[in-house]
């Protein structure tokens, strides 16, 4: 009988939910799986053959038998990549609204390709590239950075947080007393740059 019918190839990433391994007999024979070339290391028969879970490239080679009869092999090449560790990024930050241009960056661990994503989940995806410069918004804002790495494999995400805060803004409880300086020489480091600006607002006027 001529070889039975078999796909060429099947990749996985480590972890993924395996399909069995599937044979046509385009003969009605019977179907026997080995793990050489030889045939001598038989693993199973019937059309269906779950593949082995490890990590690497294995080749299964398929023969049909009808009656004393056996066919050449055909073969199939399962190979199961490992996932790439989660890259590293440059750490949580405070910025001021005022000044939002901060440039975020991710290193990827197994030479694979950064991406950016604005949800835990990873379906919305921000840009690639191992560099962001997002549009911050006011308060915490928060993105998911993977490698996607070998065939297709993507990592875990690493969380960074940037908390962007309003540094102009002033409570409304909180005054500078009025003080005289005749020469304008008061030593001001210690009061922050936006109670500077706005210390003439003091009620005590």
């Amino acid at each position: 009988p001529s070889p039975p019918t078999l796909a060429t190839t099947a990749s996985y990433c480590n972890q993924d939910p395996m399909i069995d391994l599937i044979a046509t007999a385009n003969s009605g024979g019977t179907i026997t799986w080995y793990l050489d070339a030889g045939l001598n290391n038989s693993i199973g028969t019937g059309p269906n053959l779950s593949p082995i879970d490890s990590l690497g490239t294995v080749i299964y080679f398929a023969t049909e038998t009808v009656g004393t009869c056996t066919s050449a092999a055909d073969t199939i090449t399962v190979t199961i990549y490992p996932i790439s560790p989660p890259p590293t990024v440059s750490i949580d930050t405070n910025l001021c609204l005022e000044n939002l241009s901060h440039e975020l960056t991710a290193t990827p661990l197994w030479g694979g390709t950064i991406t950016w994503h604005e949800d835990e989940a990873l379906l919305i995806e921000i840009d690639t590239g191992n560099t962001l410069i997002p549009s911050f918004e006011l308060g915490t804002n928060t993105y998911y950075v993977t490698e996607t790495a070998l065939c297709c494999c993507k990592s875990q995400p690493t969380m960074i947080t940037v908390t962007v805060e309003d540094c102009d803004t002033i409570p409304d409880n909180v005054y500078m007393p009025n003080v005289y300086m005749p020469n304008d020489d008061m030593p001001m480091c210690h009061i922050p740059q936006g109670l500077r600006r706005r210390a003439h607002r003091s009620p005590y006027n």
